[in-house]
């Protein structure tokens, strides 16, 4: 189940936030989905997923995800990543600079049958809005 729960998670970074592909979500997401790195009153289920990814590719281009580490533990995964893109329009009230970043970020998944119910993130915005020239 190790293997099948990490595939999933990796699927989930690479396909769905990285490719912007949402009709994954469902095949990947538990019903009872919930975001726990998300600001209080954000929704919960594939749909929130779903608004992310929108939200993420509606600001940034040229989005892929260098896995580093994986390790799996009970039910529960946790991926090491780098995560490279393009500020290419507004995103978080920046207008578009056209600048390429790299950011890290550890993510952390909890699973039931095969589809992820729960996600903690912990992700380097601030260095992301440095390198896209919106802080000093």
């Amino acid at each position: 189940m190790s293997d099948a729960n990490r595939e999933v998670c990796i699927r989930l970074n690479q396909e769905v936030f990285g490719q912007g592909r949402v009709e994954l979500v469902d095949e990947l997401v538990a019903p009872d989905f919930r975001e726990h790195a998300a600001p209080p009153g954000t929704p919960t289920g594939p749909d929130a997923v779903r608004a992310t990814v929108r939200f993420i590719h509606g600001g940034i281009d040229d989005i892929s995800y260098d896995i580093e580490d994986s390790v799996v533990e009970g039910d529960s995964v946790v991926l090491r990543v780098t995560m490279h893109g393009t500020h290419a329009r507004e995103f978080f009230g920046v207008p578009g600079t056209g600048k390429r970043f790299t950011m890290q970020q550890i993510h952390i998944f909890r699973l039931a049958g095969g589809k992820v119910t729960d996600h903690w993130a912990t992700r380097d915005d601030l260095g992301m809005m440095r390198q896209i020239g919106a802080l000093g």
